[in-house]
Parts: structure tokens; C-alpha cells; sequence
């Protein structure tokens, strides 16, 4: 998608959210999606993904001694960084706002324009509400969607199997969802500032940045 066809996709978008409908079978969002079909993946037909133009997520059950809770990380496609991630009870839209937030948190502080970033996530109803969309396009990033659930959000399921897949053992040990958070904290840390990654030539995430991209 070049250019031009992404700034008219985002004009529709702000659009739309503006809008007043009195109650519609789809909501607003939920029209743009259906009427846009396949071009509601932005990062299908995308080559060459710089660092931070591209951020997954999606929701990932974390089961503990203390219960079920829904883990939502942002992670980076290029350099495998979790940016920003929320915990809680509940796969809702208080969750995601609360994972994006510390995504473009550390975007800012890395002095990264928002207008060149795509959050990519599947079509689950807490991505597609008026809040969630609304802070993205707001703050000028491009929310991009798959429509067919996981088949079309693979990295962002890779990266949560790999992620339970390391931690879980000691995550599932958590007595309280308060030592449970804590625990994801320090897990997080490590995978971006110890745990080694082939796809970056042996290196951490926040080390391949540093070698990298010098920031």
C-alpha cells in the first residue's frame, strides 16, 4: 500500500470514528472493516520493515496458582522488543489502551515519529472499539487488522508461544495477581535485555538496538 492509499484509508478512518449512527447493525469501525476487505492489512504487501514500523499484539492467557489472566504485549517485528504490555483479569479494551500506552511511551522516548508506526492485531472486539482506535488514530499510528484471526497475526502468535513458552514454568507459580504482574515485569526485562535471539545475529533486543540502529 503506498503513500497516497494509506493517507485516504486514515482520513476514512477519522472519519468514521466522528460520525453519529443511530443503532447499527455494525458499528462504525465495524463497517470500515467489512467494506475494506483485504485492505485492512496494511503490513501484507509491506517489504523491507524498518525497526518500530510495524508492532504486534494480541491477547495471550497466563494461568497461575492465582487464576487466569489475559497478558497483552506490543512487540516490535524487526527488533523483537516488547515496547509496551498490560496484565489483567480481563482480554478488554481497559487492557489493550493499558499495553498500548507503554508502547507509545517508549516509541517517544526513542524519538520515534508515531505517523510511520502500524500496530497490526486481529479483530477481536476490544481493537475495534471506538477508544481503542480512536487513541491510535489520534495519535497519528495506523491500526492495521488481519481477517483471519490468527493466520493473518502469526508473529504476534509465535511471539506468545515463545514468550509462555520460556517463562511459564515460573509465571505459573504466582500465588496473587499482584506477584504474578511483578513476575511478567522481570520476565519482560529479560527478554529484551538478556534473552538471545538468532533472528538478530545472537543478540538481545535492547543490545541489537544499541549495535544497530545507535539509539
Amino acid at each position: 500500500m503506498n503513500h497516497k492509499t494509506l493517507k485516504k484509508l486514515l482520513k476514512i478512518w477519522h472519519f468514521e470514528l466522528l460520525r453519529k449512527r443511530k443503532k447499527p447493525r455494525l458499528s462504525g469501525i465495524e463497517k470500515i472493516l467489512k467494506d475494506l476487505e483485504e485492505d485492512v492489512n496494511l503490513v501484507k504487501k509491506l517489504s523491507n520493515i524498518k525497526p518500530f514500523q510495524v508492532i504486534y499484539t494480541d491477547f495471550t492467557r497466563i494461568k497461575c496458582l492465582a487464576g487466569t489472566f489475559q497478558f497483552i504485549p506490543f512487540s516490535d517485528r524487526l527488533t523483537k522488543r516488547i515496547i509496551g504490555w498490560s496484565l489483567s483479569p480481563h482480554a478488554d479494551t481497559a487492557n489493550a489502551l493499558a499495553g498500548y500506552r507503554m508502547a507509545k511511551k517508549y516509541l517517544r522516548q526513542k524519538k520515534i515519529s508515531l505517523s510511520n508506526v502500524i500496530i497490526h492485531q486481529d479483530q477481536g472486539t476490544p481493537f475495534k472499539s471506538y477508544e481503542y482506535v480512536g487513541a491510535l488514530i489520534k495519535d497519528g499510528i495506523s491500526p492495521s487488522y488481519g481477517i483471519h484471526g490468527a493466520k493473518d497475526n502469526p508473529f504476534a502468535e509465535s511471539f506468545n508461544g515463545h514468550f509462555k513458552e520460556e517463562y511459564l514454568d515460573e509465571l505459573s507459580q504466582a500465588k496473587t495477581f499482584k506477584e504474578l504482574k511483578s513476575l511478567i515485569k522481570k520476565k519482560v526485562k529479560d527478554w529484551n535485555s538478556s534473552r538471545i535471539h538468532s533472528s538478530l545475529k545472537g543478540r538481545n533486543p535492547d543490545k541489537f538496538i544499541r549495535d544497530i540502529l545507535k539509539i
